[in-house]
């Protein structure tokens, strides 16, 4: 499929990234590993978000073996790999983040430990949907209208957390 941006550097795919943020403009940044290969093969609308995405990483080694297997040299990056480079993006440039998924334990932690890495992160709320959150439900409408509110990036912190059927990671609502 349409997954150019794979091959970027992480280096490259954050410099495009605080381009777009400069230029105002949203995106929407996956990260691609062995469930969601055979996810995407299995359900259409999980296909399609990879093709209308902007930005997607290789979170895992198997697809970094698999994409030299098909002739490309990829880099590892990870969306833990991401995280801090993208808090301190966001707090350079004063934009909100919006915690979301995991538990509200974990969630809570991540938050604490982020403000304190970064003291100029604005962290403008945290939720834990239930365990059983579907990204085509009605609660994932309420959560991405709430999370929309705010004009905050959405992190989603997957510790013991399970994206049943969406491939979202990291998303930039406009």
């Amino acid at each position: 499929g349409r997954l150019r941006s794979i091959r970027l550097t992480q280096a490259l795919q954050l410099y495009q990234i605080n381009t777009r943020l400069k230029e105002a403009r949203g995106f929407t940044f996956f990260t691609l590993n062995l469930d969601h290969l055979v996810k995407r093969r299995d359900n259409q609308a999980f296909l399609l978000a990879y093709h209308s995405s902007d930005f997607v990483c290789a979170d895992g080694f198997p697809i970094v073996l698999l994409s030299r297997l098909k002739g490309y040299e990829i880099e590892r990056t990870t969306g833990a790999d991401l995280l801090r480079p993208l808090c301190q993006i966001a707090a350079e440039q004063n934009i909100p983040i919006y915690l979301f998924g995991s538990t509200k334990t974990s969630l809570n932690k991540a938050a604490s430990q982020l403000k304190s890495e970064y003291s100029n992160l604005i962290i403008c709320g945290a939720l834990s949907p239930s365990m059983n959150f579907s990204a085509y439900s009605a609660e994932s409408d309420l959560c991405a209208d709430m999370i929309a509110r705010y004009s905050a990036w959405l992190f989603v912190i997957p510790a013991f957390f399970s994206w049943n059927d969406s491939p979202v990671s990291l998303t930039k609502y406009p």
